[in-house]
């Protein structure tokens, strides 16, 4: 069975959603974030993979508006969450549609994603084998493998294109591909802290999926190995990925490489609701920047509250070993204005227009000593 085993597994699950790994990835250091990113927004695919394997599933997107196409492609293996319902659909979208291609069954973790027709939310990590999980070659390097798999992805996306462009069908059994897009929140570049305490986001992406021109008469192969990044900007986003605002090492720095836009932000995502919380973030961007950007506080990522004061927020210089202007940024929810000691979100956004340089964030941590110095 290969990949259909899953979905079959999931779909007798006596929960609302299944968690699923391959055997020889270790999950464990990020599940917490997981399975929080899971519940905050839980009609869409949750998934972990690498920064080069998160960048390419970027390129692998299809938006097409006037079909309400707007479709991603990701892996499972290395830890997701996704609803029953979702996984009992597939079957029967396998049953339908794969009927004259039944080898390609097998491989059916490749129509998953992009049949979902929504963008998958991703931790972009970095991932760690189980000890001993590497004895052979595996299936994945194999020929045969990467001919099923570009045969898949090619397939997964006509097939979809082809559904929502007619719109219609005469077969009783016929089941339609989601139109509708369920998602809570907008497209974000995420990493979980090493700790698996938090998650660091942006709504910065590497690039404008949704302005990426798609016709499926020439442009079918965007999803297999024909179409993989390479060259600079792959290179600077990797450089520069969320994972770098969250490795303990100010030295590397989340940076978008260009001058931030009104209504851009970065973001923490504690997992759940805290209160009297402390943490500190060093960025690497100007003060000018940092005071431009409103401060904005919520306890699920839909409703925001702006704080204003700079009660419980403590600024200091720090330089860096590159020479780097830096500064880090204390924050003590027990000393900030009443009603705002408790929240699960911090956003900081760019809400007004500005040329001022690019964002930089260097280092996020919790403080875990409840006694705060003033600095």
């Amino acid at each position: 069975l290969k990949d259909e085993a899953k979905y079959r597994a999931c779909a007798e699950a006596k929960t609302i959603a299944c968690f699923y790994v391959d055997d020889d990835w270790d999950a464990s250091f990020y599940l917490k974030s997981l399975i929080a990113d899971f519940r905050a927004d839980p009609y869409i695919l949750h998934s972990v993979t690498d920064s080069y394997t998160f960048y390419t599933n970027l390129i692998w997107s299809y938006f097409d508006n006037t079909i309400d196409l707007h479709a991603g492609f990701s892996w499972i293996g290395c830890g997701s969450i996704f609803l029953r319902e979702y996984a009992q659909r597939h079957l029967q979208y396998l049953q339908i549609h794969l009927k004259n291609h039944r080898h390609l069954k097998y491989f059916s973790d490749v129509f998953f994603s992009i049949w979902l027709n929504d963008i998958p939310s991703q931790l972009n990590m970095f991932i760690r084998n189980l000890p001993g999980s590497h004895t052979g070659a595996s299936f994945s390097s194999t020929l045969e493998f990467l001919q099923y798999q570009y045969q898949s992805a090619v397939l997964a996306i006509r097939i979809l294109e082809h559904n929502l462009r007619q719109n219609q069908s005469n077969d009783t059994n016929y089941i339609a591909f989601p139109r509708r897009q369920n998602r809570r929140f907008p497209y974000c570049v995420k990493s979980s802290s090493p700790k698996d305490g938090f998650i660091f986001f942006t709504n910065i992406l590497p690039m404008d999926i949704q302005t990426i021109p798609f016709n499926i008469s020439k442009d079918f192969e965007r999803g297999t190995r024909t179409n993989l990044p390479r060259g600079p900007k792959i290179a600077f986003s990797y450089s520069h990925t969320t994972l770098k605002a969250v490795d303990n090492d100010p030295k590397t720095c989340w940076r978008p490489g260009r001058n931030v836009r009104q209504g851009e932000y970065f973001a923490m995502d504690f997992l759940y609701i805290r209160t009297n919380l402390s943490f500190s973030v060093t960025i690497g961007h100007s003060l000018k920047i940092q005071k431009n950007v409103d401060i904005n506080l919520s306890f699920d990522g839909l409703w925001w509250i702006t704080y204003r004061a700079i009660k419980g927020i403590t600024i200091k210089s720090h330089n860096s070993t590159s020479n780097h202007q830096q500064y880090v940024i204390i924050f003590n929810s027990t000393e900030f204005n009443s009603g705002f000691h408790s929240f699960r979100f911090i956003a900081f956004n760019a809400s007004r227009v500005s040329s001022l340089g690019e964002f930089q964030v260097c280092d996020v941590k919790i403080i875990t000593n409840t006694t705060i110095r003033t600095l």
